[in-house]
This record gives structure tokens, C-alpha cells and sequence, in this order.
């Protein structure tokens, strides 16, 4: 197979560019011949202080965002390092925001811009243990806020394990109780299918929700959390 070089013509008469051109051609002969290859460094395992988020999984119904592609981007960056350049690549994109790290001293994981909690422990990217975000624009009356703390904890009640936190996005619906619903465990976010939409089967969430509705109806991308834990 001939080898993958195009001529460089674009400062033609120069007598350094004819040089140049022959440096680029065996370079592209030496890459074609396996044998003459450079060995590609590799980065050993990572500590959990140099491990960023892993790539995502694309489906058709979970297309490509920019943080996907900022993840993917680095993830090749970091297979194709050795080990000392890792916390260099790693830096970097700190410095331009593709990453924040967990100020967590127990933690410290990387994530990628987007992610509001660390999925190494859970804390918040304001790097503090993760606390309530109650909705609207005025005070939460502390009743109807209880109302959905111990609804939630009689939920989960029965499970093997509490979350430690309850999120809840709202897109559209009826109010919050439409809303999409993340049962945190430390760094492990699950998802809810469904949320808390049918109110005969989540009566006392529903009730609890429906209320903070009535106070005053969440804005498109509202994000409250309400803390399980003791």
C-alpha cells in the first residue's frame, strides 16, 4: 500500500520545504510498516483521584450532547497518554471547564460540566455534601416541605436502602408530581421510571407535591432536592 503523504506545496521555491516534505514522506512510509511503528504509550489503572467520567452510552432515544462529546474527546486523550501526561490532560480541562473535580478530601473523582453531583460520593459541584434545594421564587412553607420528607421516607421505608437524597427535574405535566425523579445513593444516581405521576398509587407523595404545586407551579427545568438521610 503506497504510503498516506500529500505534498505540502503551500510555500513552493523554498529549498527547506523540499526538506520538510521528505521528513513528512518517511514519516508516513514508517507508519505504514507495523514493524517500524512507535510504541503507542499507555497510562496504567488510574487512581481515583486521576479518574475522569467514563464515555457515555448513545442510543437512538439518548442522542449526542456537547458534555457527551467532551467526555469521548478526553477518554481518548487519556487511553492514548502515558501516566505522567494524564494529570497534565486532566488540569487542562479544569482550566477550560470540560471538568470539575470533588472537593470531597475523600473523593476528589472527576466530572464532566453538567453534572451537578460528583459520582464518586454524591456532593454537590459547589463542593459541599449535598442539602435541600426547596422550589420557587419565595419561602417553601416548612409544612408542606415536612409533608414530602416523610412521605418520601415512608416510601423507602422497605427498601434495603434509603437514598440519601430525592431530585426531582421538572420538564412539563401536572406540576411537579410530572416531574422526573432521581433517587441518589452517595455517588450512584438512579433513576425513577415514571416519577410520581399516579397519584393512586403515590397518594401521600402526590398529595405532598400536588401541594408545593399549589403554592406556586415550577418553571420549565426547576430542579428541587429534598435530603432522606439522617
Amino acid at each position: 500500500m503506497a504510503p498516506r503523504f500529500v505534498a505540502d506545496e503551500s510555500h513552493p521555491g523554498i529549498p527547506e520545504w523540499g526538506a520538510y516534505n521528505d521528513l513528512r514522506r518517511e514519516q508516513a512510509t514508517a507508519l505504514d510498516e507495523p514493524s517500524k511503528r512507535p510504541p503507542c504509550p499507555r497510562a496504567g489503572p488510574l487512581s481515583p483521584l486521576l479518574r475522569p467520567p467514563s464515555p457515555p452510552d448513545l442510543t437512538p432515544e439518548r442522542p449526542m450532547s456537547a458534555r457527551d462529546n467532551d467526555l469521548i474527546v478526553l477518554d481518548r486523550l487519556l487511553n492514548r497518554a502515558d501516566s505522567e501526561a494524564v494529570p497534565h490532560i486532566l488540569a487542562a480541562a479544569r482550566a477550560a471547564r470540560y471538568l470539575w473535580q470533588c472537593a470531597n478530601a475523600v473523593c476528589g473523582a472527576h466530572n464532566g460540566r453538567g453534572q451537578w453531583y460528583c459520582t464518586g460520593c454524591g456532593w454537590g459541584s459547589k463542593g459541599r455534601p449535598i442539602g435541600d434545594i426547596t422550589p420557587s421564587n419565595y419561602e417553601v412553607p416548612k409544612r408542606k416541605w415536612a409533608a414530602l420528607r416523610r412521605a418520601l421516607t415512608g416510601h423507602f421505608a422497605q427498601d434495603e436502602q434509603r437514598p440519601d437524597a430525592v431530585v426531582f427535574d421538572y420538564q412539563d405535566g401536572p406540576g411537579w408530581r410530572g416531574a422526573q425523579v432521581t433517587a441518589m445513593y452517595g455517588g450512584r444516581a438512579e433513576p425513577i421510571e415514571g416519577g410520581f405521576r399516579d397519584r393512586d398509587r403515590f397518594e401521600d407523595i402526590g398529595r405532598a407535591l400536588d401541594g408545593l404545586t399549589r403554592f406556586e407551579k415550577p418553571g420549565h427545568h426547576e430542579h428541587m432536592r429534598i435530603v432522606l438521610s439522617a
